[in-house]
């Protein structure tokens, strides 16, 4: 488990002096950089589906199914395979360049 103090920190989680910045700047992306998605639209599916329609992964998976059963004659690949390859793909997105966590606080004070 992980607490915050609310101290600002560099990369690696060390605390820096009070009143410095962060020596860290975000890095440019080019306007066609979509990683880790490999192309716009497995972002745009990716972010509709996870945070628009909210669809469970059985649902997600019998979409991408019949939109795989599509490309079979014409030799294109799906998106994505299932529900779990975008799930990985979104948990490696970058936002920031901050990796997208999680964590749990709590308040003792009165």
């Amino acid at each position: 488990m992980y607490y915050s103090t609310g101290q600002p920190c560099d990369s690696s989680g060390n605390p820096l002096p009070v009143g410095q910045p962060s020596p860290e700047t975000p890095s440019e992306k080019q306007p066609n950089d979509w990683l880790p998605y490999s192309s716009r639209l497995e972002f745009e599916l990716a972010d509709f589906l996870f945070t628009h329609s909210q669809m469970s992964a059985a649902n997600i998976n019998e979409l991408l199914d019949l939109w795989i059963a599509t490309l079979l004659g014409a030799g294109s690949q799906p998106v994505f395979k299932d529900s779990a390859e975008m799930y990985k793909t979104i948990n490696h997105t970058i936002l920031g360049d901050v990796q997208w966590e999680n964590f749990c606080i709590s308040y003792t004070g009165e």
